[in-house]
């Protein structure tokens, strides 16, 4: 009975530190910080401490842009663009969630393909590295080329 108690309770843990509401979400080691903005998924590298303000910053917070092109249709998560292209959607409406040390944010249902994109540390012997990394879900079948970019 106690190993049935301490297994549910587990559970409890490693669910609640996995799925967080939308916001601000960190994941680091101790070398380097990465917060992830929820629905926009803008990601500001800081020195450990993470703390947007306080901590040094290694980019400049909410200044770093996803944009790909699905279809006819750019997806971008830059609010800088002006004027705003006719053919182009703001990606400002993804989920993220924290999966071990990796936030993940997807933005669903983009011209039949779901964006998703992983921030997650490494640490080396003396120093550490936020990796981004993007994939394309494709739920239609067909075949779709997605050229990508990101500043």
């Amino acid at each position: 009975m106690k190993k049935i108690i301490l297994f549910i309770l587990f559970l409890l843990l490693f669910s609640s530190q996995k799925i967080f509401a939308q916001g601000s979400l960190k994941t680091s080691n101790k070398f380097i910080c990465a917060d992830v903005e929820g629905q926009n998924g803008f990601v500001t590298v800081l020195l450990p401490g993470c703390r947007i303000g306080f901590d040094p910053q290694l980019c400049f917070q909410n200044k770093c842009y996803f944009t790909c092109k699905i279809g006819n249709t750019y997806f971008t998560n830059n609010e800088v663009i002006a004027p705003f292209p006719t053919n182009a959607k703001r990606l400002n409406d993804g989920t993220s969630i924290k999966i071990l040390d990796t936030i993940r944010t997807t933005w669903t249902n983009k011209n039949g393909c779901d964006i998703i994109q992983d921030i997650y540390p490494v640490e080396f012997t003396k120093s550490g590295q936020i990796v981004y990394k993007w994939k394309i879900f494709n739920h239609s079948g067909a075949t779709v080329s997605v050229p990508s970019q990101y500043l």
